[in-house]
């Protein structure tokens, strides 16, 4: 049987050698049927408004008794990266929490990181707010720490399933069977931590090197499209009102789920390199090539350090110090025409930065009513960080024009006039063509002259009567170019 065995797992690691991370998958698929991306549509950022929803959760965590607790909820890879191997003991410093407690960027003030996470510890045991673990993390763990339950506002959830034995595309595989356990622990927490806002999910690390039967490949790559398929159960659910057969119930405005979007995705391919560098080299996991070596844990720690100091809905309460909202009243010109105006972005450029706005022209009447509705969109909108990169809302643009939501393209238009700063797009990207249509308009001139001078014509019929007056240095400078060489050419 081992021989047999050690065959199965060099043929199901040589057939999975050249997997695509899911964030470089974008809308290409895996085995033909499951869209990359870790979100919708093929993105790997969060829809415009579940974002929108997790600010205003992020908004409403503040300390309790003086304490915000983040907790770490899952497995022995869980525990190991988040903390330490045992639990309950002092972190190791190479760990998330050893790394952040070391930052001076990370609020040592009212933040209190507990590793919740046990070794041993399937995802089946933590889906029930009866399952004795809960009551091990109150008494072992948020209890020699000082936080109590009512504390604990942010959660990081990483689980798996020992053993999995059957791979998508089927419908028993491991990774649907995931989706309906996860959503199962996402609402046993709420019942414990009743003041419970956003969790975070990750996926498993590369299990490529895996020498058990534990959780190797596909196993861990298909555990990132279950937390895939948790969150968008969310996000659908709060567009439409209809619960995801698999996931349950997730409503985080009747209490039912804290909000729920990714942590720090962690899967890549072995030593291929993902679009932004990771690696996992087979020093980076212990013998069993399934547990995060030193090495290991250390990379885990850092991305999610570095993922909860970049993430918008994490600033707010992770940060020592939240960064200021740039606050611009009604008053200023180009934020209040974008909310009369309330456009959607329709031109978008992945690769750049211009994102070309559309101007809608609207009767007087309307122009009034909005005038009036200003205020109702911008005041919430101010209380909220939206300063997203722009990559990012080009992206969300386009559930933007899908939707139609006012609110959406009010925020949209904010966002973009905080990333560019008090310039006008619309007007320097106007200034552009202009200048651009001079030039083309110029060489159009020039080549008529020298057309009719081949033909014989002469050049009187030609003037720089059809020629734009376009005021600016480089636009004058065109024009006097081709009305020298014009009059040399009719002396």
């Amino acid at each position: 049987m081992a021989p047999k065995f050690a065959f199965l797992l060099f043929a199901a690691s040589t057939a999975f050698a050249q997997g695509v991370p899911l964030n470089d998958l974008a809308t290409a698929t895996y085995l033909g049927q499951f869209q990359g991306g870790l979100y919708e549509f093929g993105m790997s950022v969060a829809p415009a408004d579940h974002e929108v929803a997790g600010l205003a959760q992020a908004s409403l965590i503040r300390p309790i008794d003086g304490k915000i607790a983040m907790l770490s909820i899952g497995m022995s890879n869980t525990t190991q990266e988040f903390c330490a191997a045992g639990n309950p003991s002092p972190c190791n410093s190479w760990s998330f929490v050893g790394q952040a407690t070391r930052d001076a960027a990370v609020n040592h003030t009212t933040l209190m990181l507990v590793n919740g996470a046990r070794g041993g510890q399937s995802a089946g045991t933590w889906d029930s707010p009866s399952k004795a673990n809960y009551q091990l993390v109150r008494d072992q763990d948020l209890a020699p720490a000082g936080v109590t339950e009512a504390q604990v506002q942010v959660a990081w959830l990483k689980v798996a399933n020992p053993q999995p034995t059957v791979s998508l595309p089927s419908q028993n595989s491991d990774a649907y069977t995931l989706v309906t356990q996860m959503g199962n622990i996402v609402r046993a927490m709420k019942t414990h931590y009743p003041n419970l806002r956003t969790v975070y999910v990750s996926s498993r690390i590369y299990a490529g090197y895996a020498t058990t039967t534990l959780n190797p490949e596909p196993y861990a790559y298909e555990s990132g499209l279950a937390v895939k398929w948790l969150v968008q159960a969310q996000v659908d659910q709060m567009r439409s009102g209809r619960i995801d057969m698999r996931a349950g119930d997730l409503n985080y405005n009747s209490g039912i789920a804290p909000w729920i979007a990714w942590g720090p995705y962690l899967w890549a391919d072995g030593m291929n390199p993902r679009s932004d560098g990771l690696t996992w080299a087979r020093a980076d996991v212990e013998s069993d090539g399934t547990h995060p070596s030193q090495s290991g844990e250390q990379k885990v720690g850092a991305m999610l350090l570095d993922f909860l100091k970049q993430e918008p809905t994490a600033k707010p309460w992770f940060l020592a110090t939240s960064p200021a909202v740039r606050r611009r009243t009604a008053r200023h010109w180009p934020l209040r025409q974008s909310l009369q105006d309330l456009s959607c972005p329709v031109e978008m450029r992945r690769n750049g930065t211009a994102l070309r706005l559309q101007q809608v022209p609207q009767r007087r009447r309307t122009r009034r009513r909005n005038q009036r509705a200003i205020h109702r969109i911008e005041q919430p909108l101010m209380r909220i960080d939206l300063r997203l990169h722009v990559g990012a809302i080009e992206r969300r643009a386009a559930v933007c024009v899908e939707r139609g939501d006012r609110l959406l393209r009010a925020a949209l238009q904010i966002v973009r006039r905080r990333v560019v700063g008090r310039r006008d797009v619309a007007a320097r990207e106007q200034r552009l063509r202009r200048r651009e249509r001079v030039r083309v308009i110029g060489d159009h001139h020039l080549s008529e002259i020298a057309h009719r001078r081949r033909a014989g014509l002469g050049e009187r019929g030609v003037g720089l009567i059809d020629l734009p007056l376009i005021r600016g240095r480089d636009n004058r400078r065109d024009v006097g170019i081709a009305h020298r060489r014009t009059a040399e050419h009719r002396g």
